[in-house]
């Protein structure tokens, strides 16, 4: 048998409890970023999509294009 050096043993636990820990902060983080992603792309799409609308009605109007000049 070989000996147990508790030592080793106690500080190898301890850095896999703070990997364990740093993993669910790094998920916790990754979920929050998807979430702001998530919310982003639903705001952005909702003004797309009342864009789309105006333009497809302003077509149906005779309003062919419109330009915009700074």
């Amino acid at each position: 048998m070989y000996p147990i050096d508790v030592e080793a043993e106690r500080v190898k636990a301890a850095t896999a409890e703070e990997a364990k820990q740093k993993t669910e902060e790094a998920r916790d983080v990754s979920t929050s970023a998807l979430n702001v992603a998530q919310n982003n792309y639903s705001e952005a799409q909702g003004i797309v999509d009342t864009l789309a609308s105006e333009a497809e009605w302003m077509c149906g109007m005779g309003v062919v294009m419109v330009w915009f000049s700074s």
